[in-house]
């Protein structure tokens, strides 16, 4: 009950003011808030404590918890004001240590994100066997990915499965140079590195994910063939892997890419299958397009139109469809359904539709009784 260690620790306080054991209880006092997730009472306790005349060690521990306080109510700044004190000052080395990667990550939190890198830096190089360091290097590795920096992301995720591989996030480092690699356009590297994902961590979450980026990989060099069997490995034996049904999705794509329209149509209906809008969007106008590819034009058209319909809100698919639906009413000299469906497209505001504005143009001056009928 935290709320009942709280209330003895501030009675031990206010009964025992001069006891060597005070400063300890306001701390205990402290502690017990933050436990019941009362961080601004916390925050007011460990005041309490840096101001009094205690133990240095509750007064070092005590600004260390604010941090964390401050944390837990996503202020930042605050928290890293406290993590650099700790950091800077406390006796105990251990508390130093993780006040100075908790200050990178609260520097992080705030936005800081070149304040965040240097201490990271700072934290590998200072405590290189710590618990904590795979975790600064990965966050390094994220850093220079998101800058789109990857071949430096390249070789941080690479530094960390190399000098940690027995670490939590070797697994991660291992998937996440491969996308590296594949960013760099070295598809077979990437490859290589998502191979090794279930042989070196069997356990990991990340396998269907790998397997399913090995196939796109392979998609990626043109080997649609190698490619499906990945696809298929994700399907067939991780089904209830979120990435499942977009595995179908792709092995759509394979099929569609080597020609066998009607089996990739079968892909893509259990594609559709999935609870993401999008991807359904996606599946059904692909669908269409194999229709359209095998000459059979009054189906393809109603699979876009259904697109139009179903999911309006899919802007992409939705253009997309649209566009093929008004194209296929266009060749057929039906100019008044071609000219609809550019407007909804110019209604919606969605991609191309200025392009759907030009159509819309177009028709009306080379068929200027359109609007009429």
């Amino acid at each position: 009950d935290h709320a009942a260690a709280a209330a003895y620790f501030l009675r031990v306080r206010e009964e025992c003011p001069g006891s060597p054991s005070t400063g300890e209880a306001v701390y205990r006092e402290g502690e017990a808030l933050y436990d019941a997730e009362k961080y601004q009472e916390a925050i007011g306790s460990f005041a309490i404590l840096n101001e009094a005349k205690a133990d240095p060690v509750w007064k070092e521990k005590a600004l260390f918890k604010t941090a964390q306080a401050y944390m837990r109510m996503n202020r930042a700044a605050d928290a890293a004001s406290f993590y650099e004190r700790t950091a800077g000052s406390a006796g105990d080395e251990q508390l130093r240590r993780i006040a100075l990667f908790e200050l990178g990550w609260a520097r992080a939190g705030e936005g800081k994100e070149d304040e965040a890198l240097a201490i990271f830096e700072k934290y590998i190089k200072t405590y290189p066997t710590s618990a904590e360091t795979p975790e600064a290097c990965f966050w390094i590795g994220g850093h220079y990915f998101a800058l789109n920096d990857f071949e430096e992301a390249h070789v941080r995720f690479e530094r960390l499965i190399k000098d940690y591989p027995s670490c939590d996030l070797a697994d991660d480092a291992l998937f996440w140079a491969a996308l590296c690699a594949g960013r760099e356009g070295n598809w077979l590297e990437a490859i290589w590195y998502l191979k090794r994902v279930p042989v070196e961590y069997p356990k990991s979450a990340l396998i269907p994910d790998a397997v399913y980026c090995a196939g796109d990989a392979l998609a990626a060099v043109k080997r649609y063939r190698a490619a499906l069997k990945y696809f298929g490995k994700v399907v067939h034996e991780y089904p209830a892997a979120v990435i499942a049904y977009e595995a179908y999705g792709r092995i759509g794509d394979m099929q569609a890419a080597l020609g066998e329209y009607g089996d990739a149509r079968a892909s893509y209906e259990k594609a559709m299958g999935s609870d993401d809008l999008s991807l359904r969007a996606q599946a059904l106008f692909k669908s269409g397009m194999c229709l359209d590819l095998s000459h059979d034009r009054p189906q393809a058209q109603e699979a876009f139109l259904k697109v139009l319909y179903d999911y309006p809100d899919e802007q992409y698919w939705f253009s997309q469809a649209a566009f093929r639906a008004a194209g296929i009413y266009e060749d057929a000299g039906d100019w008044m359904s071609a000219v609809t469906i550019y407007r909804k497209v110019i209604s919606r505001k969605a991609d191309r539709y200025q392009h759907a504005r030009e159509r819309e143009e177009i028709i009306l001056r080379e068929h200027p009784g359109v609007d009429n009928q």
